[in-house]
């Protein structure tokens, strides 16, 4: 590992972080209650892009793979989706006592999170012609 790869990482983590953070607090100001649609929101399009992004690197020339995992799949797309905030979020509707919207957060995340990046990698195929 270079000095190169651990800036295009921060780089992308930062840019990731800062697009997480603005996408959900956008989405969970204009949904009712306190589900947290802006974390799932953030998720399922992250997973969404990293089913693209990974069949993109599939595809690149050998040089641009170089900088493109380290960029775009680990570095921004690491920033951007969150499980840190999914399992904060989700121990915070337990404590509340909604454990239905607690096990639909789970259930939910995951199901549209694993239809997202098989989705992701489908039209990444598309794009790149592979």
């Amino acid at each position: 590992m270079d000095v190169w790869t651990v800036v295009l990482v921060f780089v992308g983590s930062a840019l990731g972080g800062a697009c997480r953070w603005m996408l959900a607090a956008w989405v969970d100001g204009v949904t009712p209650g306190h589900f947290p649609v802006g974390t799932l929101v953030v998720n399922a399009s992250g997973a969404l892009l990293i089913g693209v992004g990974w069949v993109a690197l599939l595809a690149a020339p050998l040089g641009t793979a170089v900088w493109i995992a380290p960029l775009f799949l680990k570095g921004f797309l690491g920033g951007y989706t969150t499980v840190s905030g999914f399992c904060q979020q989700t121990l915070q509707l337990v404590l509340a006592g909604d454990l239905r919207e607690a096990f639909l957060n789970v259930a939910g995340s995951y199901a549209l999170c694993l239809v997202c990046v098989f989705l992701g990698a489908a039209a990444g195929k598309v794009i790149f012609g592979i």
